[in-house]
């Protein structure tokens, strides 16, 4: 593949992020700062998360979205693990492959100490064994994460 086909088919991967992005999310509050936040992203493959505040049964939580984008010929997969005082309380997954768009959600305590472990993982879908990952480590989600546009 060329380097000018790359980089173009990157070029289209964002340009889809942020188009999903709009019409996945809704309203942010005024002054928060919108969009994505880039977990991985490498040669068409992409996993984002964002968080939108909201308020339910068990009082005010972040509902944080989880997104895996790929380009045709690329895969990508991503993880959020919340933890609380260092212990799991809730874990999602989300992957595509070969143009695919998929998205997941995730909820984190804004009153408790909740953190936000992000993984990220990435593939050629023609090359078993390709690819590569890793992860954020543990995060406080207010702070790491965009809001949702």
């Amino acid at each position: 593949m060329t380097v000018r086909l790359r980089r173009r088919i990157k070029g289209l991967s964002i340009a889809a992020a942020m188009t999903t992005a709009a019409l996945v999310s809704t309203t942010a509050p005024a002054q928060a700062a919108t969009g994505w936040t880039t977990i991985l992203s490498q040669d068409g493959s992409h996993v984002l998360a964002c968080k939108r505040a909201v308020t339910g049964p068990f009082g005010p939580l972040w509902e944080i979205t989880l997104g895996a984008l790929t380009a045709p010929g690329y895969g990508a997969s991503g993880s959020a693990t919340v933890l609380r005082s260092g212990k799991q309380v809730a874990k999602t997954s989300v992957s595509a492959r070969d143009g695919q768009w998929n998205f997941t959600t995730i909820h984190a305590s804004r009153l408790l100490p909740d953190k936000v472990d992000f993984t990220g993982g990435f593939s050629v879908t023609s090359i078993p064994g390709s690819g590569g990952g890793g992860s954020t480590g543990p995060k406080n989600p207010a702070t790491y994460l965009a809001t949702c546009a």
